[in-house]
């Protein structure tokens, strides 16, 4: 989302994510659209951030079916 949103790269961003969620990347089980809201990372974060609607944002962004 950072290359999307800091840089403007929303074409290369909705490509890296498409890899990631199909595993073709070295970075595993990046699919945003899997969180379940339970709300554990929230709590762990020193920063207090809103990591579920982060998450949720980052899916509804730059998943294929988003434009």
């Amino acid at each position: 989302m950072n290359r999307y949103k800091v840089y403007g790269l929303k074409d290369h961003a909705k490509s890296a994510y498409f890899e990631m969620m199909n595993g073709w990347s070295w970075i595993k089980s990046a699919d945003a659209s899997k969180c379940i809201a339970c709300g554990v990372c929230e709590e762990k974060c020193p920063q207090k951030l809103p990591i579920i609607n982060q998450l949720a944002e980052t899916h509804a962004t730059l998943a294929p079916a988003a434009s």
